[in-house]
Formats: C-alpha cells, structure tokens, sequence
C-alpha cells in the first residue's frame, strides 16, 4: 500500500512538473513576443526579401503627420494575400506557394514606393495569441509526435553559380485578364521589350512554371549560356531564368509562355542598348 501511495506521489510530481515546465517556457515566451526577429532572404536577383510566413500580417502606414488615406499595396504578379486585390493590411495566405513577391505601394496622398519584396517561407510557425491552454496542447501534440518545433528549411540549389549584375532587369512572367502570357517590371511596368546593357544580367520570374524558346538568340549571346525550356518553382524559390547579356547594339525576338495561361505564347524581344 506504501508502494502505491509513493508511486502515486511520484506521477503526481512528474505531471505537475510538465505543466510547471510548460508554464515557465510559456511565460518566457510572452515577455520576449514584442522582440521582432526579422529575417531577410537575400536573392540570386540582387534583392532581400522580408521573409513571412503563414497568418503573418504586413502592413503600410504614413509617416508621422502624413495621410494615410488610399494607401494600398500591390502586389505585381501573383500575390501571397488571402485578398488578392491591392489591399492595406496584408494577411499572408498559408496556401500561397512559397516564393518571392513583388509590390509597389500607392495612395491618396502620392506616395508612390517600389519596395522589395516579401519572402514566403514554407513553414508556419505563427504563435500570435498563443494561451497557456494553447502551449499545453502544442507541447503534448508534439510528445506524441503530431508537430514538430524545428522548421524545415528549403536546401539550397547547389546548380546556381552565376550571380547578377549590380543592376539586374526583373521580367515577372504572368497572365493578365485574358489568361494571356505578359512580363511586368517590379515596379508595374510592362516588359514586353527588354533593353539590357551589354554585361547586365536579365531575370525572368514567377512564382508559376513558365517557357522560354531564344533559338533566334546568337549561340554566345548570355555569358552564362542561353536560357530555354521550361523553368518550375524549386525548393521554396521562384522559377527563374537568367540571362547576362554578351554583346551589345542587336535586337532579337524570343517567346515566353506562363503555364497557367491558355492563350498562344507572348512574342517579346531583347532590344541591347
């Protein structure tokens, strides 16, 4: 009986432990959430990226004294909100494939601001509003294996060894209003004729498959090899082809299809300055 009544003890310590345990990392926790550790990825297209991750919110706001009224973010491309329109804040969608995103910001105000980019990391990891009730059952979903508290980073692409030019041209390869193939500049131009420098690096960029066919590109014409074929979303990063221009004063034409558009192909070229 003796036995019995220590053994009770024993489990009775060990399960008030746990939950002292998960209460002091909880606490721990909620003294530390007003430090932000903010991360950014830098990118092959000389560029960092904020990096989000699922349920994160990002938001503009006017400078002390400015107006705010009308300001808006737009995300060129596909956008990684759950409203897919311009909109101020922007709630990261957890389904939105994980990739770079462009946007520029306007307002009533004419702010007008062609920002980097936000990263979207493929792991969640959102503890915003977590409750103590919330720790305890996170801490034993992860005991029985149900979740895990490291996060899984993509592996970097070891096929990548040709870095861009100071001031590299970004193509954002999409489909407008009628499922037509177009490029977009980040800062919402259109690209349909590309005028590179002789030596500037090229990228074209989505977050969707897309085509290249250059056979009318001269054999030597990108320093790094001619880009054609299909390019596909790998490991978290966008599909991308990169192109550093070789020679200089020619123009030649050269076609791009987004895989998710239905129309024919779009005809564009590279005019050298």
């Amino acid at each position: 009986m003796r036995k019995r009544s220590i053994l009770l003890l024993l489990i009775c310590v060990f399960i008030a432990g746990v939950f002292v345990g998960i209460w002091i990392t909880w606490r721990t926790w909620k003294e530390k959430a007003g430090v932000q550790h903010i991360v950014y990825q830098v990118q092959d297209f000389q560029e960092a990226n904020v990096v989000v991750k699922g349920g994160d919110i990002v938001s503009l706001e006017a400078p002390p004294g400015g107006s705010g009224a009308g300001l808006l973010m737009d995300f060129h491309g596909y956008g990684p909100c759950k409203n897919k329109a311009a909109s101020n804040p922007c709630e990261i969608d957890p389904n939105a494939p994980a990739a770079s995103y462009f946007f520029t910001c306007s307002s009533n105000a004419g702010y007008n601001c062609p920002d980097p980019g936000v990263q979207q990391s493929p792991t969640t990891g959102h503890l915003q509003g977590l409750s103590y009730g919330g720790a305890v059952m996170r801490s034993f979903a992860h005991l029985v294996g149900a979740g895990s508290s490291t996060e899984e980073k993509p592996k970097p692409d070891n096929g990548k060894v040709n870095r861009a030019s100071a001031s590299p041209i970004k193509a954002i390869v999409r489909c407008d209003d009628n499922n037509a193939t177009y490029l977009q500049g980040t800062d919402g131009s259109k690209l349909q004729t590309i005028k590179p420098a002789n030596g500037q690096s090229v990228f074209w960029i989505s977050n969707q498959s897309f085509t290249l066919d250059t056979h009318n590109f001269p054999a030597q014409f990108c320093s790094n090899g001619n880009p054609n074929g299909t390019f596909t979303p790998q490991n978290g990063n966008n599909a991308q082809a990169q192109c550093n221009v070789n020679t200089s004063g020619q123009i030649f034409s050269y076609t791009v299809m987004g895989q998710t558009c239905t129309a024919p192909p779009l005809i564009a070229a590279v005019n050298q300055n």
